[in-house]
This record gives structure tokens, C-alpha cells and sequence, in this order.
């Protein structure tokens, strides 16, 4: 995981989170990132998400990635977790007929939303890759998790 000069909306000074994972032999091998912890309240939904660019579909190379956010108990996102959504970037990019080639390689948002549930007091705002293919190549940028309605 590297930064790259690639941006989602072409601006010089900023950047993206340039995600490579090789597979292991006989396994798979994950990259987790953008790893964000934030004060939450309860009975609050919150939106989260951002934007992703990929080299290759899901069935071109066989990865997965995901963002989720996760709601504790605690203040610093430490104990157990009361609960978790998730955003599946794999199936933005996989083809609807299962072939290969339907996927369009340039920036896509991913997004999602989740419920604060009772007595939560923190999120977790969490990503990973895993690839059990050849590789997978994924660039990440304007990430967000605010209070809904929002967006980066």
C-alpha cells in the first residue's frame, strides 16, 4: 500500500491510496487500511464511503475488498462490537452475467449506511483487500463516515 498521484477528481495535491496485494501460494493474502476511529450517538445513521478505481474485474483476478464501520460500546472503539455494516466493493465491479469484461475500470463510489445501535459510543471505519488470484490492484480516495445525509 503505497500513496499514488492518481486522485478521483485530477487534483495535483492530493492523491489516493494505491492498494496491491500478490496472493500468497495456496492462500490468500489481505491488505487492511484506512483504519479511523470517531465519537458516535446513539440511535444516529451515519453514511460512509468513498471512491475506487480497480485494474481488474473480480473474475479477471479473484479478489474481495470491503469498507465497514463498526459501533462500540466505548469511547475509543476498544471492547466488543455492538454492531457492523458493510460496504462490498466487489460487487460494483463484478459483471452481471458472471462473464468477464463488463466492469468499467474508472473511479466508482462505494457507499453505505448504518444505524448507531443503543449504547454505542464510538465507530470503527475500517478496509481491506484479499486476493486469492494473481493480484489485486485497487486505488481508494475521498473516503467519509458523517452523520446521514452526507457524502465526502
Amino acid at each position: 500500500m503505497t500513496w499514488s498521484t492518481s486522485d478521483a477528481q485530477g487534483c495535483t495535491y492530493s492523491g489516493s491510496i494505491d492498494v496491491y496485494v500478490q496472493a500468497l501460494v495456496g492462500g490468500y493474502n489481505t491488505a487492511k487500511f484506512h483504519d479511523h476511529c470517531a465519537l458516535a450517538t446513539s440511535g444516529t445513521t451515519y453514511d460512509f464511503g468513498g471512491l475506487v478505481e480497480v485494474s481488474a474485474s473480480p473474475t479477471d483476478a479473484t479478489w474481495q475488498a470491503s469498507c465497514s464501520l463498526s459501533f462500540y460500546g466505548s469511547s475509543n472503539c476498544t471492547g466488543s462490537v455492538v454492531s457492523t455494516a458493510s460496504a462490498d466493493i466487489t460487487s460494483i465491479f463484478s459483471p452481471p452475467d458472471g462473464g468477464s469484461g463488463a466492469a468499467t475500470f474508472q473511479w466508482t463510489p462505494f457507499l453505505s449506511s448504518a444505524l448507531a445501535p443503543g449504547g454505542a459510543q464510538s465507530f470503527f471505519f475500517g478496509c481491506f483487500v484479499a486476493s486469492d488470484g494473481t493480484q489485486a490492484h485497487l486505488w481508494f480516495d475521498m473516503f467519509y463516515a458523517t452523520k446521514a445525509p452526507g457524502t465526502y
